[in-house]
Parts: C-alpha cells; sequence; structure tokens
C-alpha cells in the first residue's frame, strides 16, 4: 500500500463514470484511501459511487456545486501524506501510479507531473501541447528531474496563461501542500493555472518525462459561461506579479539572479503582449470589414512585433529553467 489518498470529484457524471471505474481498478487497491466528492449531481452519479467504489478505507462525501471549491472540500478530508486526483474521464496504469510515488519520494517533492496523452472521445490522438510537452522538448531528458525555487516559478510565468500543472489526473500532490495553499475559486476553470502562478517558487516540481496517463477531451457537465473570469490574462498577470515582488525562494539571502532577471523580463513583455492583442480584438470585434478601419493593420503590426519579443524572452527563460535542473543519479 502506498501512502495515497484518492480523491475523485464528481457532478454528474454517470456518462464517464462506469469506464472510469473500471480503469481505477488496476491500480485503486494500492491507495492509503479514497475520498469521493459529489456536487450535488442528479444523475445517479453518488448512488452509483456509494455501490461500486470498492475499497478497504473509503468515505462517499458531498458538496455543493462549485468546481475547486469541491476539490479544496475533499483534499482538506484527505489523510495520506500524498493526494492523487482521479478526475472523471481521465486515467493512469498501475505502473503510472508508483512512478509518481517513487518520484516524489525519490525528489522529496511537493508536486509532481506528467505529460499524459491526449485523445477525444474517440480515443483519437489530439494534436495539442501543454507547458510539460513544451518543458521536456526543451530540456531532452530520459529520466526524471526537478525543478524548485526561481526556476519553478520562471516556469509558470512563462506560461503565465497556461497552467503548469497540465492534467491533475498525471499529477501527485503533497497533501500538505494542498492543504497548506488551497486551490484559487476566482480563476474559474483555471484554479490550478493559477496554483502553479502563486506558489510555484515555493515548491519543488518534479518532472517525469515517461507517459502513462490519458486525458479525454469530453463535454463537462457545467456551462463555461458559469465559470467566466473577466479580465483572465491580466488577473493571471496580476497574481504572478504579486509573487514576483514577493520574491519567496529568495533564502538566507541567496538569490538566482539570472532567473529574477529573466522574471522581471516576462512580466512587462506578457503585459504588452495582451494590451496589443485587446487593441487589435476590439478593431476585431467592428466586423468581418475590420482591417478597412483606420489603425487596424498598425495595430495586428504591434501585436505581432509584442508576441515576437514575448517568444524570445521564453525562449530564453526555459534556456535558464534547464540550466538550474535537480537531478538525482
Amino acid at each position: 500500500m502506498l501512502p495515497i489518498s484518492v480523491l475523485v470529484p464528481t457532478r454528474n457524471s454517470m456518462s464517464l463514470l462506469p469506464k472510469h471505474m473500471e480503469a481505477m481498478r488496476p491500480w485503486l487497491e494500492l491507495a492509503e484511501e479514497v475520498v469521493a466528492v459529489d456536487s450535488h449531481s442528479n444523475d445517479g452519479t453518488l448512488d452509483f459511487l456509494q455501490r461500486e467504489l470498492k475499497h478497504s478505507n473509503v468515505r462517499v462525501l458531498t458538496h455543493p456545486p462549485g468546481l475547486y471549491q469541491s476539490w479544496n472540500f475533499g483534499i482538506a478530508q484527505c489523510r495520506a501524506k500524498y493526494t492523487y486526483v482521479s478526475t472523471v474521464g481521465e486515467e493512469i496504469t498501475r505502473a503510472g501510479f508508483t512512478k509518481l510515488h517513487a518520484v516524489a519520494e525519490q525528489f522529496a517533492a511537493d508536486v509532481v507531473i506528467s505529460p499524459p496523452r491526449m485523445v477525444d472521445m474517440d480515443g483519437r490522438p489530439k494534436e495539442k501541447e501543454w507547458p510539460v510537452h513544451t518543458l521536456l522538448e526543451k530540456i531532452q531528458v530520459s529520466e526524471p528531474v526537478a525543478i524548485e525555487g526561481v526556476a519553478a516559478q520562471l516556469f509558470a510565468v512563462t506560461f503565465v496563461q497556461r497552467g503548469i500543472l497540465g492534467s491533475s489526473a498525471s499529477n501527485l500532490y503533497c497533501t500538505t501542500a494542498l492543504q497548506r495553499f488551497p486551490f484559487r475559486t476566482d480563476f474559474g476553470t483555471a484554479g490550478d493555472l493559477a496554483w502553479g502562478l502563486e506558489h510555484a517558487g515555493q515548491m519543488r516540481l518534479a518532472v517525469i518525462p515517461q507517459n502513462f496517463s490519458t486525458f479525454v477531451f469530453h463535454p463537462k457537465s457545467y456551462a463555461k459561461s458559469d465559470y467566466a473570469v473577466s479580465g483572465f490574462a491580466e488577473k493571471c498577470i496580476e497574481a504572478a506579479v504579486q509573487v514576483v515582488a514577493a520574491r519567496p525562494w529568495v533564502k538566507e539571502g541567496v538569490e538566482m539572479a539570472e532567473g529574477e532577471a529573466l522574471l522581471n523580463e516576462l512580466l512587462p513583455a506578457w503585459r504588452e503582449f495582451v494590451a496589443a492583442k485587446r487593441v487589435l480584438d476590439a478593431r476585431k470585434a467592428k466586423g468581418p470589414d475590420f482591417f478597412f478601419l483606420p489603425g487596424a493593420w498598425r495595430a495586428r503590426a504591434e501585436r505581432e512585433e509584442k508576441l515576437r519579443h514575448l517568444l524570445a524572452v521564453q525562449e530564453r527563460a526555459l534556456d535558464c529553467v534547464a540550466r538550474l535542473l535537480i537531478r538525482r543519479g
């Protein structure tokens, strides 16, 4: 048995739950406990969980709807050293489940992330890349590595609008880290993105290059409008600005000068790109003939210039992250 609490959050999940439960069976016995949290489902999900979720130490709880509100409630109930979030529709192998634990112990990591295979509902591959895929392409490693402090913060800010955690069903978390720093509930469906932006600099983040999980793009049980966030890009940047100003990675007067310098380049680069994009988007909103409007071409040229600058700084930031890798061999 591994010291892992498995959290299963659900809300009207019956269309996917039977298959998901079947996918959990090969590794579920390895977990110390299972905590299911259902958000007032009305499609039979709760009854199914109570009847079919089999484990020697299982609790099935309820919580009012609210994506990360329910996650945070479930995490608060977890008692094992680590927490694995088994989101319905996503799968992991038994070998992958044990690998996450082994790497967490190997690096004394707060978070372990890995790259999922991404498919549609019919199992067809989706050509989509997340920050973890981009990082692994940059660092070209065959064994797990870790980053911490300013390097982890730099990784998060490089992808300020795209969460570094990716799919939680591909990851393992130190339970006390999540209990100390709950997921933000004011970032819509991106509470995990905000978590990475706010706390990466205080964490050790281990990265496994191998793929042993599957992320399925499937219809959600809620409307996107329920979790819409006004000014999302600016909100992400502001969260990063506050953390960089606080510099939580600085310990005993030791500074990571190159990483901090790049953080202070990335933030204005992101701000300028987002502002230029907003101007262009406003012109586009005037109709399909927006390019005939005064200033439209200038707005597009400005956005492209800011994007080129941002991409250049991002590339240097990833180079810096690669140089600061922690290896165990």
